[in-house]
């Protein structure tokens, strides 16, 4: 869906991107990954570590859509959204706008139990490009920006009240 609607944009003649990650839980892994390849700078988009510090990449190729970015984060932005936010604000692919991240940066595994039941343990932490960890701590945008009061949490916010969304377009302004 994401790259449909990105190559129809690109047939739009789009000069800039503003990407909207504000309330997003997260998802896959993969399809984030997938994601950053098309936007983001060869370089390693997430890496996790280990108790061991044994070390996985995940690393972009050369061959990305290089525009303006302005990326839109909020304290429920979690997981796969942090990842994709971490890099591209530690890449220097995108702005960040917004307030922190929610900070949910471990990669976890079920295991079944023979009675049906679960066990779920953490194997990994997940790690920006610059090394920060992402648990715990989140996404620090480069731009903070607030919502006025009673939308915090808001899924549809009118364009006239949406602050954050007005200072990204002005950011991505700028940068054209």
């Amino acid at each position: 869906q994401f790259m449909a609607a990105l190559k129809e944009l690109q047939a739009q003649g789009m000069k800039g991107l503003v990407l909207d990650l504000r309330n997003n839980p997260g998802g896959l892994v993969r399809s984030v990954y997938l994601i950053g390849d098309e936007l983001l700078p060869k370089g390693v988009m997430v890496y996790t570590e280990d108790k061991e510090g044994k070390r996985e990449e995940l690393i972009c190729d050369d061959k990305y859509l290089d525009i303006p970015m302005v990326v839109l984060v909020n304290g429920n932005s979690a997981s796969a959204s942090e990842i994709f936010a971490g890099a591209a604000k530690d890449m220097g692919a995108a702005t960040l706008v917004g307030t922190q991240t929610f900070g949910k940066g471990l990669v976890q595994r079920l295991f079944t139990l023979p009675d049906g039941s679960g066990l779920n343990i953490t194997i990994q932490k997940y790690f920006t490009p610059n090394g920060i960890s992402i648990h715990g701590t989140g996404i620090t945008p480069d731009k903070v920006v607030e919502l006025p009061a009673g939308y915090e949490d808001a899924k549809d916010i009118p364009l006239v009240d949406d602050t954050q969304l007005k200072e990204g377009i002005s950011v991505l302004d700028e940068k054209i």
